[in-house]
């Protein structure tokens, strides 16, 4: 059965950013809500986040598997999605404007969209196809040399290679940025990124001609999306222009 990738993503952006409106600047959010799949502290803000979408794929005909951060396997369908309701939920708590909704899913076609739940862009692009902000053609520019790092081992052995760096707090987005060129790279080698903070954003990045890899410059999640103990697995992620990302992981494996 053929589906709108497009409008189920955009429907459950939505019906997050709804869910969680009331939440935002309240003691509330920052409520203990049990233990999440990645083996840490789940925040009533992320729970609430999640159940809006399980609400919605449940109302729905889509026979789904839905990966996402909180619960982290649901469901036996076809269509696999894989969700973080919202990436950067320190910065939501803390009232720092940059967090977002990622949604991918795999069926018969590849989809990744990105909303920005601060400034309501959407970042998204099929698998092959050409990726959109806001429905728009994305065209790169890169005026300054800025970049987003999560400081891990041999960080300093990047620095030199972009003017400035800052850490922004939400992967999903900072991807996105790097596809439209706002930021040249990002480079996060703390080996805490999973699979639901990456998912979208790397059909949007592969989709506009962008390097997604580890720090030896191999595939993401190769041995899984998934640890012996069944949290989610942690990697290091170095995404950037292809020239950039080579540059990168020379860098970051030389002695």
């Amino acid at each position: 059965m053929e589906y709108d990738y497009s409008g189920i993503a955009r429907d459950i952006a939505t019906l997050i950013e709804k869910a969680i409106a009331p939440l935002l600047g309240t003691r509330e959010a920052q409520e203990p809500a049990g233990e999440s799949a990645g083996g840490g502290l789940t925040r009533r803000i992320d729970r609430i986040a999640e159940d809006a979408a399980i609400e919605y794929l449940e109302r729905g005909s889509l026979e789904y598997t839905l990966i996402t951060e909180e619960s982290g396997i649901r469901g036996e369908g076809d269509v696999v999605i894989i969700l973080d309701p919202l990436d950067g939920t320190m910065n939501a708590l803390t009232g720092i404007p940059f967090y977002s909704v990622s949604v991918a899913l795999s069926g018969t076609v590849q989809y990744g969209l990105v909303k920005n739940l601060c400034t309501h862009e959407i970042y998204e692009a099929f698998a092959g196809s050409t990726p959109l902000k806001n429905g728009k053609i994305i065209t790169q520019s890169r005026s300054e040399s800025i970049a987003s790092m999560y400081i891990g081992t041999q960080f300093e052995k990047v620095l030199p290679l972009v003017e400035a760096w800052r850490c922004l707090g939400s992967l999903a987005l900072e991807i996105s940025y790097v596809v439209e060129g706002t930021l040249q790279a990002v480079v996060d080698l703390r080996k805490k990124a999973r699979i639901v903070d990456i998912a979208a954003a790397a059909i949007i990045a592969r989709a506009g001609g962008v390097i997604l890899t580890n720090e030896h410059g191999k595939h993401l999640f190769a041995n899984g999306f998934f640890d012996e103990r069944g949290h989610f697995r942690g990697e290091c992620v170095v995404c950037a222009d292809p020239v950039l990302h080579r540059k990168i992981i020379e860098a970051l494996n030389s002695w």
